[in-house]
């Protein structure tokens, strides 16, 4: 009679315990259905915001006109480095890019190639987003769009600016 006591409160316990984590892992999941959500419709906002900045940014005439007369010289790394153009919009877009954390940006002709850039080391050379997908394509067709991180091919500083 013991041991047939025994058995029952362990299969009631083992129904029991089973119970108990399938509630648990129920939580859990909603828990993190939840935060999933949370974070796509915070990266959403986000992704919206920074396409108006973009937007606002890239309208004023200061920019397009040096974007322009940037554009109108020829594809030589030398010549593009020392541009007026491309050292106004560094001098304008470089507090812009520091405030939200960027390292950097890419203006890119219609042939692919980097004409302006924070750095000297890529200007002139087919610029990698071209090798990713339709973004170029759809940029070239008049609409703005956030490119997802990929691997650079210039060195880029360290956290600590090095």
């Amino acid at each position: 009679m013991a041991l047939f006591f025994i058995l029952c409160v362990m299969g009631i316990s083992y129904i029991a315990l089973g119970e108990v984590k399938r509630e648990h892992e129920d939580l859990i999941r909603n828990q993190l259905v939840s935060v999933l959500e949370t974070t796509h419709a915070s990266l959403r906002q986000w992704i919206r915001s920074r396409l108006v900045d973009v937007q606002h940014w890239s309208t004023r005439p200061e920019f397009t006109k040096n974007l322009k007369q940037l554009l109108a010289l020829p594809p030589k790394p030398e010549i593009l480095a020392k541009s007026r153009p491309l050292r106004a919009l560094r001098a304008s877009l470089g507090p812009i890019l520091q405030d939200n954390g960027d390292l950097g940006f890419s203006i890119i002709s219609p042939e692919k190639l980097n004409y302006g850039s924070m750095r000297d080391e890529n200007l002139g050379s087919r610029n990698l987003i071209a090798d990713h997908g339709a973004y170029l394509h759809a940029a070239f067709g008049g609409e703005a769009n956030i490119v997802p991180p990929m691997r650079t091919d210039v060195l880029l500083p360290g956290s600590d600016g090095k």
